[in-house]
């Protein structure tokens, strides 16, 4: 039977852990940190399918915060730089469109929507 090594935080991105192998012993001896690596989602929306996959699941929950958030991830992995030069809109212009924390302007998009385009 194995036992479970905790893990404790110690700061950004730092992770620390007990040495495998019998408990007395190794417990006596200094903690090792873990690295650990920011997880990011754009990485893995890397097709048309996963972003539409993607857009799919944000559109789902009608959390206009989720949406925008899951729009500046689809945004990041088709590259920021590219996805406002072929918007016609500056750097800062599409960071602040795509920003979750701005998204009221997404609400009431998504209000009319809803008012417009009534669902069963």
């Amino acid at each position: 039977m194995g036992f479970c090594c905790p893990a404790t935080t110690k700061g950004r991105n730092v992770a620390i852990s007990s040495p495998r192998g019998p408990w007395p012993e190794n417990r006596k001896n200094s903690l090792r940190p873990l690295e650990l690596r920011l997880f990011d989602p754009a990485t893995y929306l890397n097709s048309d399918d996963a972003r539409a996959a993607c857009m799919t699941e944000a559109f789902e929950t009608a959390d206009p915060v989720f949406i925008a958030d899951a729009l500046g991830v689809i945004a990041r992995a088709c590259g920021l730089s590219q996805v406002a030069q072929d918007a016609d809109l500056s750097g800062e212009s599409l960071h602040q469109t795509l920003n979750p924390d701005g998204a009221s302007w997404l609400g009431r998009t998504l209000r009319a929507i809803g008012v417009l385009l009534p669902s069963d």
